[in-house]
């Protein structure tokens, strides 16, 4: 019993030694600073968290937008190539699938596109008759090279927007193949050969500029029809007349395609020069025979060669500025300059005041003009995009002329 009552003795005192130092402790002068360091020092890791966690993208990381058959994706991802991102997606290829670009192709940049054409069935008319197969190209012309027709460029290769003017046994998308009639022309000594849509002889001239003078010089009759291989002779009456070929050359149109990426080009038609003959009347002065050009005919319309040409732009790392152009009410030629200006005047940041009090995308440095259309200013980019769509047209007639004045001074 007195051995417990000792060790009991002792326990107290243990304890109470114990809860001394405890009350020691907690009035140490040290003790509240090492207290509220450990408290802010976790509560900064919280803030930090909870502001920059949910936004921060891998630096490996890329923006890439899909359209697979008409349907769009934005995603952010570390896939390096398109194959990669595909089978992370569990998207199908199937056979005949075109992805564009190709599976191995490596993804580099922000921005990065990539198309996968399916494939669907397409029935092909030509003379009555209809052809149906599998492809995965949607372009007329190309889809019926693609099965072995001779397209030439006078052919009128078209979709057809009622096929059951057509027949009733169609399936898919339909292509009508109305081909030109070649015919044979000796135009004033010249022979060509020409593809036309003309229906009789007097057409075929007339469709052509084709001038005749008085007289029977036009063999056959004007009135006959126009046939594959006919022979057309159109010979001078009562002139000297001499004709020689040459060539026109083709035209270029550039169509900016904001599939493909800014200040890139592709050719989506290829261009072909067309030919003409200039008719010359030879008249003899003083012994001297003097060619006087009286008339070009053309033979052949150039093909226009077509250019796309890139406005596609990159998405900002960690922001959504793709999605805010497309949202907005800025028509898509416009979105190379519109991202030109943005970049420049606040990297795509909607909250963004600069040191002068200018806010927004663009720096309105009037800040009414920008917080009486959109209140939310600082998180309703589309908003801001919408009023600085405004100041741009009013102010430079266009979002061209304002990225040349941006460009020229630094501001706009």
């Amino acid at each position: 019993m007195t051995m417990k009552k000792k060790s009991k003795k002792i326990y107290t005192k243990a304890a109470a030694g114990v809860s001394i130092l405890k009350r020691r402790d907690y009035h140490h002068p040290m003790f509240i600073p090492l207290v509220a360091s450990i408290v802010l020092f976790f509560l900064a890791i919280i803030i930090f968290i909870s502001f920059s966690g949910s936004t921060v993208i891998p630096s490996s990381s890329r923006v890439v937008e899909i359209y697979d058959n008409g349907k769009e994706q934005i995603i952010p991802t570390t896939a390096t190539t398109v194959g990669n991102l595909i089978k992370r997606l569990g998207i199908t290829i199937n056979p005949g699938d075109i992805v564009n670009p190709s599976e191995n192709t490596p993804i580099l940049t922000n921005g990065f596109m990539i198309n996968i054409y399916r494939v669907h069935p397409v029935t092909i008319v030509e003379n009555g008759q209809s052809k149906v197969i599998l492809t995965a190209d949607v372009q007329p012309r190309v889809i019926a090279e693609e099965v072995g027709y001779k397209i030439y460029p006078q052919d009128y290769v078209n979709d057809v927007t009622s096929p059951t003017e057509l027949s009733k046994n169609i399936i898919g998308q339909v292509i009508s193949i109305v081909p030109a009639t070649q015919v044979n022309l000796t135009l004033y000594g010249t022979q060509v050969s020409l593809r036309t849509h003309a229906k009789t002889v007097a057409d075929l001239l007339s469709q052509n500029n084709i001038k005749t003078t008085t007289g029977a010089n036009v063999l056959p009759a004007l009135t006959t029809p126009i046939t594959d291989g006919m022979q057309i002779l159109v010979v001078p009456v009562g002139q000297q007349l001499i004709s020689q070929q040459q060539s026109i050359a083709y035209g270029t149109t550039y169509v900016n395609n904001p599939d493909l990426p800014y200040n890139t080009t592709k050719i989506a038609q290829a261009g072909v020069d067309g030919s003409e003959l200039v008719v010359e009347q030879v008249v003899v002065k003083d012994g001297v025979n003097v060619d006087t050009p009286i008339q070009t005919v053309v033979i052949n319309q150039p093909i226009e060669q077509i250019i796309d040409r890139g406005t596609g732009i990159s998405a900002v790392e960690g922001g959504n500025n793709i999605t805010w152009l497309r949202s907005s009410d800025i028509d898509t030629s416009d979105y190379s300059y519109v991202n030109y200006i943005m970049n420049r005047e606040s990297h795509w940041n909607p909250a963004d005041v600069n040191a002068a009090g200018c806010i927004g995308l663009g720096q309105f440095c009037n800040p009414s003009k920008l917080t009486v259309p959109c209140p939310d200013w600082q998180i309703d980019a589309v908003c801001q995009l919408n009023a600085f769509n405004a100041y741009a047209v009013s102010r430079y007639g266009s979002w061209s002329n304002a990225a040349t004045h941006e460009e020229d001074y630094g501001w706009w």
